[in-house]
């Protein structure tokens, strides 16, 4: 069940209907109980850490990364990006050719220089 899979991805999950199946939603949507969840679990605007896959550059956004080269063509690339720390970054990728970073001004002060630990 897709909400066993988010749990072992270490989601906070709730199950307000769990013998409902897949007609859940006429009953999860009838009170707006499951919109207002969505309004209060917003994504942050930049999150410190930001990991994702893409084959194509078209698609290769994520906040404050952004894949601009791959080694293969319709190959998948991977980035985890982090702050560690006031003006530090690290950054491991697989399969991306170049990669560019923003200055997320939630998370970096603005000015001076900001250390990249890569690969």
């Amino acid at each position: 069940m897709l909400i066993d899979a988010y749990q072992r991805l270490g989601y906070a999950m709730r199950h307000d209907h769990p013998d409902m199946g897949h007609d859940v939603w006429k009953k999860a949507y009838a009170d707006h109980a499951a919109l207002d969840w969505l309004v209060d679990n917003r994504s942050p605007a930049a999150p410190r850490r930001v990991v994702f896959r893409t084959d194509h550059v078209r698609w290769g956004d994520a906040y404050w990364v952004h894949v601009r080269a791959l080694e293969a063509n319709l190959a998948f690339g991977e980035v985890h990006a982090e702050i560690t720390g006031p003006n530090e970054v690290r950054l491991a990728t697989r399969g991306v050719a170049r990669v560019e970073l923003d200055r997320a001004p939630s998370l970096l002060p603005a000015g001076g220089a900001v250390r990249v630990v890569a690969d």
